[in-house]
């Protein structure tokens, strides 16, 4: 049999693993785009992703600013509408990430203290392709 040859490339929405029949590492076929805050487990025929060891990692507040850290590390009210990716993390004096997507200009995920008037908290979701 022919070799196989697997590769990631990271892109704008995370992590893409691929495989590729040649050491080129040209894309040949796409496994699966890994959301940065999720761990991927990979066999050699089967890829699952779930979410970090501590549950979510939205769910910890963080204590370096007093606004909502985005994706790319950015503290912001307006992560989406300012191009630096989702919240990923409330700060401690609103350490609650809702369900809702109505916050920052209407793009972002909702920081508060209590979510019952914004959907809930946010569920965990898993990433599986």
């Amino acid at each position: 049999g022919g070799k196989v040859f697997l590769g990631a490339t990271e892109t704008g929405d995370g992590v893409t693993l691929h495989v590729s029949d040649d050491s080129s590492g040209r894309q040949r076929w796409a496994l699966v785009t890994l959301d940065p805050t999720t761990i991927a487990t990979a066999t050699s025929t089967t890829t699952t992703s779930k979410p970090a060891p501590d549950g979510c990692s939205f769910k910890t507040p963080h204590d370096k600013s007093d606004k909502p850290m985005c994706q790319d590390g950015t503290f912001s009210w307006t992560c989406m509408k300012d191009n630096h990716g989702q919240r990923i993390a409330c700060p401690k004096n609103l350490p609650n990430m809702c369900a809702s997507l109505k916050c920052g200009a209407g793009e972002d995920y909702c920081c508060e203290t209590d979510c019952k008037d914004h959907g809930g908290l946010r569920p965990c979701a898993l990433v599986i392709t």
